[in-house]
């Protein structure tokens, strides 16, 4: 139990008195104006009970406890009053600023018994706190278990509300209680959206009208389940705002904007990390998003990725065409690859992995491609080595097709972004 007392009065005399009677068996503070009391507040450990006199020069008790509710709501007051005072004091007890108010002249043994039902009542209090904080945390956080378990692959609430931490901070975005929460609410509707639209969130471009519809509808879920629960206005207000960000806010913005475009800015952070984006790429994609993302929104963006971005992209990066046998694991496409028949082989802005690119090869059996990826600027790919003849690619007796040293395929012979057609 907390056992700190703080007994506020402008007479010395009387402090004095208190800090014999109580010293021995509380943690006993005093001070000797409002001002003074307030300052103690802020600089010390939380008091369980603060007793304060009604009538001092600078800050009449009223005011005082007023003040300090900002800084200590679950301090418990109590207040020392005169016989002209008491109408006061009594209104102060009915309004819920006052625990209990004692009249002057009154007895140590009626202190104590005040004081000892004032540490009751803190106790209680910040145990019902406690007790709702840790049964709302581990049921957000069982929730997002359920969702993140189902939807592994797709996004992560822990990843979301860490961006959106370090944006806030660095773009010093007033946050409130309900911030990090709101990062891990965001995706509570996931499991509700159809295969249609999970699809359209996972696969396709962050900027195409199908992907916006579909984070929307999650947006607008997600919304709905939580104004089921009492008190969470504040996370509503930014999810609701959220759904129409264009990335444009003003550092110091009152409301929800400011905060819902950081939280939409770490949400396709972390949706492109997960599709296999390199990170220098992600801010162009960002713009794409948002067409009127900020300037120091911006800025942030690009030294939190690692990169310092211009318009067409990363200066350290540049698109290639190459043949699926000049390919290299971990490199970046740069556009959808497909089939066909149009179906979707490779999305932007996934890395490759060995089995892509073996997939890739396949292909080239029946019509030669190439796949636009991004590399380091001013490389080339590597050439295929020599055969036993002379020639370039892999031997007669190879299931795949060689990249020979002919002329590339002009811009009608190849694919259409990097589309495979029958030849």
């Amino acid at each position: 139990m907390n056992q700190r007392v703080l007994f506020v009065d402008d007479d010395r005399s009387l402090l004095n008195m208190l800090e014999r009677n109580f010293s021995l068996e509380l943690d006993v503070s005093t001070a000797e104006s409002g001002p003074e009391a307030l300052q103690l507040i802020l600089d010390s450990e939380p008091f369980a009970v603060t007793m304060v006199d009604m009538r001092m020069p600078e800050m009449h008790g009223v005011e005082l406890i007023q003040r300090a509710r900002e800084f200590a709501p679950d301090s418990t007051y109590i207040m020392l009053t005169g016989n002209q005072d008491v109408n006061t004091a009594m209104q102060a007890v009915n309004d819920g600023q006052v625990f209990r108010f004692l009249n002057k002249p009154c007895e140590i043994a009626e202190i104590r018994r005040a004081i000892e039902a004032g540490m009751q009542q803190h106790d209680f209090m910040t145990g019902q706190i406690e007790l709702l904080n840790d049964t709302f945390t581990g049921a957000v956080g069982v929730l997002s278990e359920i969702v993140e378990s189902m939807e592994k692959t797709v996004i992560s609430a822990d990843a979301i509300k860490s961006i959106a931490e370090d944006l806030t901070q660095q773009l010093n975005i007033e946050t409130n209680w309900a911030t990090p929460w709101t990062a891990r609410f965001l995706v509570v509707g996931l499991p509700l959206l159809t295969d249609a639209q999970r699809q359209e969130l996972i696969q396709q471009p962050i900027a195409s009208t199908p992907h916006i519809k579909s984070v929307r509808q999650l947006i607008e879920m997600s919304a709905s389940l939580i104004r089921r629960i009492p008190r969470l206005d504040a996370v509503t207000d930014v999810l609701d705002a959220a759904s129409t960000v264009d990335g444009s806010f003003t550092v110091g913005d009152d409301g929800s904007k400011p905060l819902a475009t950081a939280l939409m800015l770490a949400f396709y952070t972390d949706l492109l990390r997960r599709r296999g984006t390199a990170d220098p790429s992600i801010l162009p994609e960002l713009r794409m998003r948002f067409s009127a993302l900020s300037e120091p929104a911006h800025e942030v963006l690009a030294e939190m990725l690692g990169c310092t971005a211009t318009e067409e992209g990363d200066e350290s990066v540049e698109r290639k065409g190459l043949l699926p046998s000049q390919l290299e694991e971990g490199m970046v496409v740069a556009v959808d690859v497909t089939n066909g028949e149009n179906v979707l082989l490779v999305a932007e802005g996934r890395r490759l992995t060995a089995a892509m690119i073996e997939r890739l090869e396949q292909l080239s059996s029946a019509a030669e491609i190439k796949i636009e990826v991004l590399v380091p600027r001013g490389t080339d790919p590597e050439e295929e080595p020599e055969n036993s003849d002379g020639s370039r690619g892999v031997s007669e007796t190879s299931d795949t097709i060689p990249a020979n040293d002919a002329e590339p395929p002009d811009e009608a012979s190849s694919v259409s972004g990097a589309q495979a057609s029958d030849a």
